[in-house]
């Protein structure tokens, strides 16, 4: 940037920078032009009274899938769209908390610290913070949360026309591509973007149907690799902020306190049957 104004996942900032310098190269670019494709397309489907782009991002992890799928969201938001958010990584949990996938309409801009500001998300149980640890709940409820995203842009004109921007994990080998293939089909997403690996882009281009337009686009040099102990620091910090809500001015939005319950009145259950 050297003239004009400043912004991170379309978000304005404004202050003083801490540090300045000028990246060799730079994605975005690449991902407003992205941006733009699929505002022509939600456009002929206003005209047509057809649906909108269906859109699934996919890569390894830490490639900036979800950077990606917020600044597409942002974009489309500040253009009074209002596209259905669909996460399905279940060990980073957006909309929700790790262990879950959840579904979203965004209609406003996230906020840089406090993310989406989401109303009556729909959200499903799935218990693991990988898919690989049991596959075959993973897929019915991915099938389930396809259904459910069906009938909502059935019932609502501008959903439908706006689309779905749709987050994966970074499972991508043996199973984990047989899971990608398997969500672009209940969705019946008709482009998919290809982060950071040639490889996968290929095999995608390979196996879609024609109807499905596959990009490779480059991940972003500020994508920041984690480890496994920084990932468990994430999950934690999403669990507490579900229960205490995002800091503001240092203080928690949300005051819970405990409740107590006779152990007489507790009924445990395990999915598939009581205890």
């Amino acid at each position: 940037l050297l003239d004009g104004m400043a912004e991170i996942f379309a978000v304005y900032l404004e202050g003083r920078t801490e540090v300045a310098y000028i990246a060799d190269g730079t994605p975005m670019t690449v991902y407003v032009n992205v941006h733009a494709a699929l505002e022509q397309m939600r456009q002929k489907a206003d005209e047509e009274r057809s649906r909108g782009p269906r859109v699934m991002v996919v890569g390894p992890t830490d490639v900036g899938k979800s950077t990606l799928c917020r600044l597409l969201l942002n974009y489309a938001a500040r253009l009074d769209r209002a596209s259905v958010y669909v996460d399905l990584d279940v060990g980073q949990g957006e909309v929700s908390i790790p262990g879950t996938i959840g579904a979203a309409v965004v209609e406003r801009p996230a906020e840089i610290e406090e993310g989406y500001s989401l109303n009556a998300p729909l959200v499903f149980h799935y218990g693991h913070t990988s898919p690989s640890s049991n596959y075959p709940l993973f897929k019915m409820l991915v099938s389930r949360m396809a259904e459910c995203v069906n009938k909502k842009t059935e019932k609502s004109k501008k959903c439908n026309v706006s689309g779905c921007i749709i987050n994966t994990g970074g499972w991508i080998k043996g199973a984990g591509y047989d899971s990608l293939k398997h969500i672009a089909g209940s969705f019946e997403v008709d482009v998919i973007l290809v982060l950071g690996q040639e490889r996968l882009y290929s095999e995608l281009k390979r196996d879609m149907p024609d109807f499905v337009n596959v990009i490779l686009l480059p991940k972003s040099g500020g994508v920041v690799e984690r480890n496994q102990h920084q990932r468990s620091d994430f999950r934690d910090q999403r669990v507490r902020e579900y229960f205490y809500g995002p800091k503001k001015n240092g203080d928690d939005s949300f005051f819970p306190h405990p409740t107590e319950v006779s152990y007489n009145d507790i009924k445990l259950y395990k999915i598939g049957g009581n205890i």
